[in-house]
């Protein structure tokens, strides 16, 4: 699961799921369960590890104490080639690709973007899902993820990427 907003109604379901079946018949279910979290938006992630033993469970934030836009889902929009945000980047490589593409949103209203033009940060937790690059959902500490990962107590965390270098891939 993909959570891109607040996760209580994950949670909300996962509660009930816990108080609709026994033990054993939610801990079966909880190892099904993988989730990538962009920025704990809810401020619930702590109790859900508490509450849901066993869930898996990574979190894109941004170390604590540094600047919410230091984390790995920020995306290209304030950092890196922020050409590759520019108009007519979008259009020679989005809105050009086909009937699915012309429908790219080409506004946005996040700044610092100089161009104004494409935020993408969610990408992240779509590559968790990709099985090239030797990606599996049940070992993300694999290079498939798209971002380094470490891992905590209960839980795995997106770390920041190195700094982009021009002519670097």
């Amino acid at each position: 699961m993909a959570i891109w907003g607040g996760q209580t109604d994950l949670a909300q379901s996962l509660w009930r799921v816990k108080h609709d079946r026994d033990a054993g018949g939610f801990g079966r279910f909880i190892q099904r369960v993988r989730v990538f979290d962009i920025d704990d938006q809810d401020r619930i992630a702590d109790w859900m590890h508490g509450e849901f033993p066993g869930l898996y469970y990574i979190l894109g934030k941004a170390p604590a104490g540094r600047d919410k836009r230091d984390a790995t889902y920020r995306g290209i929009y304030l950092g890196g080639d922020e050409a590759l945000t520019s108009r007519a980047w979008i259009g020679a490589n989005i809105l050009s690709k086909g009937p699915l593409g012309a429908l790219y949103p080409v506004k946005s209203w996040t700044a610092p973007n100089p161009h104004g033009c494409m935020k993408e940060g969610d990408t992240t937790s779509w590559f968790f899902f990709l099985r090239p690059g030797g990606n599996d959902p049940r070992g993300p500490l694999k290079a498939g993820l798209g971002r380094p990962v470490s891992q905590g107590p209960r839980r795995l965390v997106s770390r920041p990427p190195l700094p982009h270098r021009r002519g670097s891939a």
